[in-house]
């Protein structure tokens, strides 16, 4: 794979993973996250999940030294964000 290339997704309905990682050539597939955030060969990740979940996620793929591109809102509030 190249720079650039996706690697992996995470996605907890293991049907709905495996179905995505299939139009990734070479993808893994992880059913937590937290695994995937776990992979040094990770560098960045796409956090696209429900508002309410974008900061305590975002938070934690920070913490792990990942890149981390965000749709906006990026928290619920000015005090999350």
């Amino acid at each position: 794979m190249s720079t650039g290339d996706a690697v992996a997704i995470a996605e907890n309905n293991p049907a709905r993973a495996k179905e995505a990682s299939g139009t990734i050539q070479d993808s893994r597939s992880y059913t937590d996250y937290r695994e995937l955030l776990e992979q040094a060969d990770i560098d960045a990740v796409t956090i696209a999940l429900p508002n309410h979940l974008h900061a305590p996620v975002a938070i934690e793929a920070l913490k792990a030294r990942k890149h981390v591109l965000l749709e906006k809102p990026m928290a619920m509030n000015a005090k999350e964000g």
